[in-house]
């Protein structure tokens, strides 16, 4: 916006220079804004540079200028000129393009990496003869079909906590027991706890059997004295692993790209997928029940993660009846007129 600013409106030199024409204009300015177009996007963008930025940036970028210009005029730092609520409000034409768009992989590479979280062998990880692979193979396992099955926040993996697992079983005969998993504190839900895929308490198990005991430590989120699932050598997992370390390694695995057409494979992709999966189902979890699962204050945020697929629209349609009605009654019609 500096930029934007020194060459458009050189005398804006503070807010309180900024008037509505000026306001609007960089309104109009922010709607076609494109990468790199006023400022260095760096290497993350590289690729873009020169395309119009995404609408939910463009959005984005509108809603802090509103909230910055509203909050110096709360204050009192800078005369009432304009309504930032009214003046930096989004156009209709942006907020359309702004909607739901999970980033989900597609079926056949989701399936290639379940096998390959599933399938996981010491020839897998990465070695050599001077410095051995850091984390044991049940560690990598352990992360690998919790990031792949159990639609957590990376954050909520790695702050995992030992004995997180617990069997319940159930009141039918012949039905294997639930896995219930406890889910620590998050950035909007409290602690909870929910069913996951059995194979989940299975290789946590497996790495509680063979993991060293390690002295209590801090949770940022909490400020309690806990002791992490996921810790090696008295330290615990980086923050960058799944992202830099696991995904890769189970691309690899799995034989495909790191990437598809919706970008980078992340830890995040991961939970849109099952999200979607789930939400499309022959048996499907509602958006109340997916939100509770996927630990979500709201299901406005549920909303953002699932995609309908064409498969389940058809069927909703099918069982609607509207078209074959309509046929029924347009053929009946066409009788009555012969008459």
């Amino acid at each position: 916006m500096v930029s934007w600013l020194a060459e458009c409106y050189p005398t804006c030199l503070s807010p309180s220079d900024w008037t509505r024409d000026t306001a609007i204009a960089w309104v109009t300015a922010a709607c076609r804004m494109k990468v790199g177009e006023w400022a260095n996007p760096g290497g993350m963008y590289r690729d873009r540079r020169g395309k119009m930025m995404m609408p939910a940036a463009r959005a984005r970028m509108l809603g802090r200028i509103r909230t910055f210009f509203h909050d110096l005029q709360e204050w009192g730092w800078i005369p009432v000129r304009f309504s930032p609520e009214r003046v930096f409000r989004a156009p209709r034409s942006l907020t359309s393009l702004v909607g739901p768009e999970p980033r989900i992989v597609a079926d056949d590479m989701w399936c290639k990496l379940l096998h390959a979280g599933q399938n996981l062998q010491e020839s897998d990880l990465p070695n050599c003869v001077a410095y051995p692979y850091f984390y044991p193979l049940e560690m990598v396992r352990a992360l690998s079909v919790l990031w792949l099955f159990g639609g957590l926040r990376r954050d909520e993996i790695l702050r995992m906590q030992c004995g997180c697992i617990r069997w319940q079983q159930p009141e039918e005969n012949n039905v294997s027991r639930i896995c219930l998993i406890d889910v620590p504190v998050s950035k909007t839900y409290a602690a909870f706890t929910k069913p996951v895929d059995p194979i989940i308490g299975e290789y946590i198990e497996q790495w509680e059997l063979v993991c060293n005991p390690h002295p209590l430590q801090e949770d940022s989120k909490t400020g309690e004295s806990v002791r992490f699932l996921f810790m090696h050598r008295g330290k615990r997992v980086h923050s960058s692993y799944i992202n830099n370390s696991l995904i890769p390694l189970l691309c690899r695995k799995a034989g495909i790209p790191e990437q598809d057409a919706r970008g980078k494979i992340t830890s995040h992709r991961a939970r849109a997928t099952i999200a979607s999966q789930l939400y499309n189902a022959r048996e499907p979890l509602d958006i109340f029940e997916l939100q509770k699962w996927l630990g979500h204050s709201s299901p406005e945020s549920t909303r953002h993660y699932v995609e309908i697929t064409p498969t389940r629209l058809a069927g909703s349609l099918d069982k609607a009846g509207y078209f074959e009605r309509n046929r029924r009654h347009g053929f009946s019609f066409s009788l009555i007129k012969t008459r």
